[in-house]
C-alpha cells in the first residue's frame, strides 16, 4: 500500500510513500504542525508517517475493524474508531513518539470518527446513531447517542463530516489520562 499526497491547485500526484506493514489504509488523520500522517490500516496498525520525507515515524497497534482516524492537535492524540467495539486513544509525545493510552469502549459498528476542536469531543457514527465521548471528561458515565431516530447510517455520516468541515481553533490544555464516556 501507498499514500499520495496531490497538490490541489496543480490537481497533480506530487509524491508517493509506501506504507507497509499497512494492509487497507482506511482512515486518514493529518498533523499540520508537524507534517506527520496518521493512517489506519486494517492490518491493526496505525502508521505515522513524515508527509516531507515519506519516512515512516512510528507503528503502533489498534483495534480491528478500522474505518476512521482523526487527530486533536491541542491534546496531542490521534483517535481510531474500530468496528468491533473500541476506539484506540494514542497520545503523541513527540513528533515521533507515540504510545497507546487505551482501546477505549465506544459502540459495535463504530466506524467513522471526528474530532470536535474547541470541546475535544470525540463523536463516533454506529448503526444510525451517533455516539458522542469526552475526551476532558474525568467521571465514569454512559456514552451519548442522539438523535435517536435517525432513518440511516447515511445521515450519522452526514451529520459526522459536517462537524468535521468546521475548523475552530481550540484553547483548552488539559491533559486527560483516560478517555471517558459522557452521560
Amino acid at each position: 500500500m501507498s499514500s499520495w499526497f496531490v497538490d490541489p491547485l496543480k490537481q497533480a500526484v506530487t509524491q508517493r510513500y509506501k506504507l507497509a506493514p499497512c494492509e487497507g489504509p482506511t482512515g486518514l488523520a493529518f498533523d499540520a504542525a508537524n507534517h506527520r500522517l496518521f493512517s489506519a490500516c486494517r492490518s491493526k496498525h496505525l502508521v505515522v508517517l513524515n508527509s516531507d520525507t515519506g519516512e515512516i515515524v512510528a507503528v503502533l497497534p489498534i483495534g480491528a475493524g478500522v474505518d476512521g482516524a482523526g487527530y486533536d492537535p491541542v491534546l496531542r492524540r490521534v483517535y481510531t474508531a474500530n468496528a468491533v467495539g473500541n476506539m484506540t486513544v494514542i497520545q503523541q509525545e513527540s513528533a515521533d513518539q507515540y504510545r497507546v493510552l487505551e482501546n477505549a469502549p465506544t459502540h459495535f459498528g463504530g466506524h467513522s470518527l471526528v474530532i470536535d476542536p474547541p470541546t475535544h469531543r470525540i463523536y463516533v457514527a454506529y448503526f444510525g446513531s451517533i455516539a458522542m465521548y469526552d475526551a476532558l471528561s474525568n467521571h465514569d458515565a454512559e456514552s451519548r447517542s442522539f438523535p435517536s431516530d435517525l432513518p440511516s447510517n447515511r445521515y450519522a455520516d452526514r451529520f459526522v463530516a459536517k462537524i468535521q468541515e468546521q475548523s475552530i481553533i481550540a484553547f483548552p490544555d488539559k491533559p486527560l489520562l483516560s478517555l471517558r464516556n459522557l452521560r
